[in-house]
């Protein structure tokens, strides 16, 4: 039976064709690797990882415009933490889509 309390992570999963924009629009670009295939690397390597460690992760489609929408709205630069958050977020309103 699934454990409808278990918390899933979402991890944002970028665009190929926005990685650019979103380098130029972000204020931590240097926390990211310059191409989107290491990215695509180091980010398929933590969604692995955190699997193995037995935590629910969900790749979640991030698209750089609505990132910086909903950054601006809740009035926070689209930072590392913001976006952790804003993948989280993601997640959680694609669960209450599917529950509904």
């Amino acid at each position: 039976m699934p454990d409808n309390n278990r918390v899933v992570v979402g991890i944002g999963w970028y665009r190929p064709e926005q990685w650019t924009l979103m380098l130029s629009l972000i204020p931590d670009p240097e926390v990211f690797p310059r191409t989107y295939p290491e990215w695509l690397a180091r980010a398929s390597d933590t969604l692995r990882e955190l699997s193995k460690q037995g935590v629910a992760v969900r790749r979640v489609d991030v698209d750089v415009k609505a990132l910086l929408i909903w950054a601006a709205e809740q009035g926070r630069a689209p930072d590392g933490a913001a976006r952790a958050e804003y993948a989280q977020y993601l997640t959680g309103k694609a669960a209450d889509e599917t529950s509904s």
